[in-house]
């Protein structure tokens, strides 16, 4: 049996899901599955980097998807991040910045990666958190490990996170606007 790379699921699961096959899903998809991504970062196939260097390899079909990518693209403060912002208190001028991997202005899609600390301090879940937090966000894209060792064991980054994401919207407690989570296991 030959398992689908790379692994993924599109949250609300409680909601109808015509969504799943809409083209900003299919669009992420498709940059992580190409075969020259899936070479360099298939964490299944014991091929582990940093966050930063999987989002150099998946960086140029991002921006070929019409993504602004860090430290790639023209919209970006000098030192190459994109600033999103997100209101915190009542005055206009609280608020706190949030730097993504990624964004599709037009579409309203941030990407975050996540390497070793994808569970580590719950980083998948205050990146959801931060994305939802932003007036710019409409679908929010979560890529993770598969596999990811450790000094004491290889750890399943994909599979916590899908527990978790799975118990966020399962309970529809934690209501967002946000259309769409893919959250993608590479």
């Amino acid at each position: 049996m030959v398992e689908r790379y790379p692994k993924s699921m599109l949250f609300p699961l409680n909601k109808a899901r015509p969504g799943w096959r809409q083209k900003w899903a299919l669009d992420a998809m498709s940059v992580f599955r190409s075969r020259a991504a899936r070479k360099k970062i298939d964490t299944a196939a014991g091929r582990n980097r940093s966050s930063n260097q999987v989002l150099e390899v998946v960086s140029s079909g991002l921006v070929r998807k019409g993504y602004e990518v860090e430290g790639k693209s023209e919209n970006r403060d000098k030192s190459g991040h994109i600033i999103l912002r997100y209101q915190y208190g009542a005055k206009t001028d609280d608020y706190m910045e949030y730097y993504p991997d990624a964004l599709h202005r037009r579409l309203g899609i941030v990407l975050e990666i996540e390497a070793g600390q994808a569970m580590e301090n719950y980083h998948v879940l205050r990146n959801l958190v931060r994305i939802a937090l932003t007036d710019e966000a409409s679908y929010a894209i979560i890529a993770v490990p598969q596999y990811y060792p450790t000094k004491r064991k290889t750890t399943t980054p994909y599979e916590d996170s899908l527990k978790w994401y799975r118990a966020v919207f399962h309970s529809n407690n934690l209501r967002t606007r946000l259309k769409g989570v893919l959250l993608i296991g590479y």
